[in-house]
């Protein structure tokens, strides 16, 4: 009886609903119901029945995409404008065409929320004459485990006190900032001096402001509007505050990376863009071309105008342990802060750089920069150097920059290494 009921009530109220959905139609002036009307007509006349590029692939069919070393494969509709394959301005690599030769086997060992592990593997290398940039960052998301107050009061109030203060008394030592809506709570409450100091460092350019929106934003599922809108927040802040405008990206934490928002950076003034979270077989491709640098150019572009330069970390994770070198075991033994390396499930020591371990300490290190380099077709290399929430604490920096700074030191005095290590200068220089 019960049951039947519950039927009856919810077909009433489908009915109702349909109805009252109908009459409101109705009751909109005529105006705008003939524009709802023609605006929809007028879509379908100019793009499908016209056979619009963009349009024509959902309506021919289903592109099928093989998938090695799985049972079964998995289809996709091609729902992005398509290349023009006459066009003088086409690209080297176009990914669409790339899909059929992706290697897409499971590596051995699986990291469930970040990813996989020991995805590129460096066997073979030569020693190479390198420009190596230390980058020290600290990445802050406005809302995840915790709220963007309570990440602010925890961790980002602390850490840009300490960037003013150890960038103040360390004339060498740089750092790059990428999340306004801290920078603006900050700001809201900092001293006259403070304010003072954060745009004596900016004209002094040990540190600096990267994409300058108002977050880090998604970019794999939210729409433009919103990528948009944040960017315009940031840097509208950043003119009317600081009066400076960004000239490089550093999106290291979107779940995917759309050409969409390297559009909106190019137009936004800004030369070239970091990014990081690609799907594994995708990165793993263009590391074994030594194509982990390009220019960005959009499927639908017609000109070079839209090209920006990109480039794109090529292991695990923006963290410590995956950013010296393909070797996670060695690399997280240069976080000199958290201090959890391991190699499998044996703990690796990680060791304050003194006269005893320096040699071997800066031997390891040098050749996770050559290993890198190998990735790469040109002699300069990047290595961030930091994670989530991280300088927070003046014990950090000090443990962090002052070890890395006789790393650096050790490696630099080496003329057998042939390689100079430093801090940034400007996150990106190099143009078309």
């Amino acid at each position: 009886m019960k049951k039947s009921r519950a039927i009856y009530m919810l077909l009433c109220f489908t009915i109702i609903n349909a109805i009252v959905c109908m009459v409101l139609y109705h009751m909109l002036d005529v105006r705008p119901r003939k524009q709802i009307t023609q605006a929809v007509k007028w879509m379908y006349k100019e793009y499908i029945s016209n056979d619009h590029q963009c349009f024509t692939e959902p309506n021919s069919g289903i592109i099928e995409v093989p998938v090695k070393n799985m049972n079964e494969k998995y289809y996709r509709n091609h729902l992005m404008c398509s290349v023009n394959e006459q066009s003088e301005w086409e690209a080297d690599i176009i990914i669409e065409k790339e899909i059929d030769k992706l290697r897409i086997s499971y590596p051995k060992y699986v990291y469930p929320v970040s990813g996989y592990l020991q995805l590129i593997t460096v066997d073979k290398w030569n020693i190479k004459k390198l420009k190596v940039i230390i980058m020290p960052h600290s990445h802050m998301d406005p809302g995840w485990k915790s709220t963007l107050q309570s990440y602010f009061t925890t961790y980002g109030k602390n850490i840009l006190n300490n960037i003013i203060s150890m960038l103040s008394k360390n004339k060498s030592t740089k750092f790059i900032w990428s999340e306004m809506v801290f920078l603006s709570e900050w700001w809201n409450q900092a001293s006259q001096n403070k304010k003072d100091d954060l745009k004596r460092l900016l004209d002094n350019k040990q540190l600096e402001i990267t994409t300058g929106g108002w977050v880090m934003t998604d970019e794999g599922t939210a729409h433009y509007t919103a990528m948009l809108d944040q960017l315009i927040e940031g840097h509208q802040w950043l003119q009317q505050n600081l009066g400076i405008q960004p000239t490089a990206g550093w999106s290291v934490d979107p779940f995917g990376h759309s050409p969409t928002m390297a559009y909106l950076l190019k137009h936004s003034g800004i030369n070239g863009m970091v990014i990081q979270r690609i799907h594994y077989s995708i990165k793993k491709h263009l590391a074994e071309q030594r194509s982990l640098e390009f220019f960005w150019r959009q499927g639908w572009a017609s000109t070079d105008s839209t090209d920006i330069f990109c480039h794109m970390i090529p292991f695990l994770s923006y963290a410590i342990q995956h950013s010296c070198g393909p070797d996670p075991y060695v690399c997280c033994q240069y976080d000199f802060f958290k201090k959890q390396c391991y190699h499998g499930s044996q703990k690796v020591d990680v060791q304050s750089v003194d006269d005893n371990n320096i040699d071997s300490l800066g031997r390891q290190l040098w050749e996770q920069f050559q290993k890198k380099a190998e990735l790469y077709r040109t002699d300069v290399i990047l290595v961030p150097h930091g994670d989530d929430v991280r300088y927070a604490t003046s014990l950090e920096w000090h443990n962090q920059l002052n070890n890395l700074e006789k790393l650096m030191t050790y490696i630099n005095l080496k003329a057998r290494f042939q390689t100079e290590v430093r801090h940034f200068e400007s996150l990106i220089h190099q143009e078309k």
